[in-house]
C-alpha cells in the first residue's frame, strides 16, 4: 500500500501511527477545525475544500496523490 485516500480524520490518524501515507481529504462545508482533528506527521497529507468547492478539486487531490507519492 503506497497511500490511503480517506475523508476521515480518525482513519488518517491511524495510518499515520503506522507509518503508512495518507492523504485526508476534509470536504466543502465541513466543520472541522484543521488545527485540532488534522492528522499529524511526516506521512500525512491534507486536502482542505472547507471554505470553497473550487472547479479543479479533483486535479487538486492528484497533484497532492502524486507529492505524497514520490515523497
Amino acid at each position: 500500500l503506497e497511500i490511503m485516500v480517506t475523508n476521515d480524520s480518525g482513519l488518517g490518524h491511524i495510518a499515520s501511527c503506522f507509518g503508512v501515507k495518507a492523504l485526508t481529504i476534509f470536504v466543502y462545508g465541513s466543520y472541522a477545525t484543521l488545527e485540532r482533528t488534522r492528522p499529524w506527521g511526516e506521512n500525512a497529507y491534507i486536502a482542505d475544500f472547507r471554505k470553497s468547492k473550487p472547479e479543479n478539486e479533483v486535479e487538486r487531490v492528484f497533484s497532492l496523490l502524486e507529492k505524497a507519492v514520490d515523497a
